[in-house]
């Protein structure tokens, strides 16, 4: 088992956080060429490898392969929420890896990605279909953590509870944090 990071959006930590995202897609960096198919995942060296190919050139030639190291790890290898490691309040263990192109997202997966809008890539936009790495996962652990607002931008900020001070995801502002006296929880003012 092996452990990596990946970044996520605060609005996608929080809908993990919640429970309400278990799966994710994240595009494939080396696109094969446009008329290859996919053709098999494998594991090889401890890594997982997704095979592109051009059926003609294989099949006449026997090239037109195209190999793909999936950077996100394995079924079993866990994944960090942000960076670095220390800092991390969230660790998701990989139950399950495909690969396929971003159109085929069913309306149950895009419920699994905690989806509750559109958000059109800008490096690849839905209408280009990109191939992806569909990866599920299963909240492990996470901190115990609750949200203040930021007073300078007004972004709500989700923190560790063991933490006095953070930084705020909308404005940078470095906010301390206090625990209230009375129902509102905790508060913040900047330093």
């Amino acid at each position: 088992m092996k452990e990596r990071p990946i970044l996520c959006s605060t609005p996608m930590v929080r809908a993990i956080s919640a429970g309400k995202k278990t799966m994710t897609r994240r595009v494939i960096k080396n696109q094969p060429p446009i008329n290859y198919l996919f053709v098999k995942t494998l594991i090889s060296k401890n890594f997982l490898w997704a095979k592109f190919c051009d059926p003609l050139r294989e099949i006449a030639e026997g090239e037109g392969k195209h190999w793909v190291k999936c950077p996100y790890g394995q079924v079993g290898d866990r994944l960090w929420v942000r960076e670095p490691r220390c800092a991390s309040r969230i660790i998701l263990e990989i139950i399950g890896i495909r690969v396929e192109r971003l159109q085929e997202i069913t309306e149950e997966d895009a419920i699994s990605e905690g989806v509750d809008r559109t958000n059109n890539g800008k490096k690849y936009p839905w209408s280009s279909n990109p191939w992806v790495w569909v990866i599920e996962f299963k909240l492990l652990y996470k901190l115990k953590t609750t949200v203040v607002k930021c007073p300078k931008c007004g972004e709500e900020n989700e923190f560790d509870i063991e933490n006095d001070t953070i930084i705020c995801d909308q404005c940078d502002s470095v906010l301390l944090i206090s625990d209230c006296d009375n129902d509102d929880g905790y508060s913040a003012c900047i330093i």
